[in-house]
């Protein structure tokens, strides 16, 4: 696994078009590797979690999760190899789940969670986009 705050490397293509285009988003949304490191979220992420990305910098997803408090579905905690951004990795397909969050020491609240595999040239796995929002929030 790589070292989350090690030298940066370069990264492909296909993780900075999903940067530029997370960054764009009014949803919160992060980008894992191939290694589940989170490499980028967005502002509206960083509203969530409390702390921008600018503070952070990358980190391993097993931090991601300490920062996002308790994950749970069905009453049940989520393990790290179920979470729609490695089920997306392992299976390379897109993934949706609703789980309930506890952010810090806000209520719990209730998130749709969508991830959507990053395939780049040759079938290579280049990463994952994660994408959350309140359940019950109205669309525009």
């Amino acid at each position: 696994m790589t070292d989350p705050h090690s030298a940066p490397t370069q990264q492909s293509l296909q993780l900075i078009l999903a940067r530029n285009l997370l960054s764009t988003l009014s949803s919160p949304a992060f980008i894992v590797d191939p290694d589940q490191i989170v490499v980028f979220y967005n502002d509206a992420a960083g509203n969530s979690l409390g702390i921008a990305y600018e503070e952070t910098g990358k980190m391993p997803v097993t931090e991601w999760r300490a920062r996002m408090g308790s994950i749970e579905a069905n009453g049940n905690p989520i393990v790290e190899a179920e979470l729609p951004t490695a089920v997306a990795q392992r299976e390379r397909r897109p993934v949706h789940t609703t789980a309930t969050v506890r952010i810090g020491q806000e209520d719990e609240r209730v998130l749709e969670m969508l991830a959507l595999p990053l395939i780049g040239p040759n079938d290579t796995y280049e990463g994952a986009v994660g994408i959350f929002w309140p359940r019950d929030a109205e669309l525009e």
